[in-house]
């Protein structure tokens, strides 16, 4: 008789168990985006001095956040062959901006975030996070 029971137990914990796995929410796919790149003189240091803008400088990428465009820039800033990268995270989504344009070169990821949410840019280099966090 406890043999049957203890059957139904490992079964019943195992339909349980298999009902949470189903139930838990997948982790979302990191969006990983090509910048377009931006002529030449068209970002000017200014273009970010919005209150609501965010940027972060590293030895290697300067990463901003623009609200108005909704948009991630990134500047190649060192001239080493790698392509810049600014990283960001907000909510459920996380992802990367890829300036393939060159060395000192901006590019442009255009993004949907939703609004009243933290955003977190950064850029990594040499081992450290240059981060800085906003709300879109």
């Amino acid at each position: 008789m406890s043999s049957s029971w203890l059957k139904v137990t490992s079964s019943g914990a195992a339909a349980v168990a298999m009902v949470a796995l189903a139930a838990a929410p997948a982790s979302a796919a990191l969006e990983v985006d090509t910048g377009t790149r931006i002529a030449d003189g068209v970002i000017t240091p200014s273009d970010f001095d919005d209150p609501q803008d965010r940027c972060v400088d590293s030895p290697a990428a300067r990463v901003c956040y623009k609200e108005i465009e909704d948009g991630i820039y990134v500047l190649d800033a060192k001239r080493d062959g790698n392509n810049a990268v600014g990283w960001w995270v907000t909510g459920d989504r996380e992802g990367q901006c890829v300036n393939t344009a060159g060395y000192g070169k901006w590019a442009w990821c255009d993004k949907n975030f939703t609004e009243d949410r933290i955003i977190d840019i950064w850029t990594p280099y040499d081992g450290r996070k240059y981060r800085v966090t906003t709300r879109a």
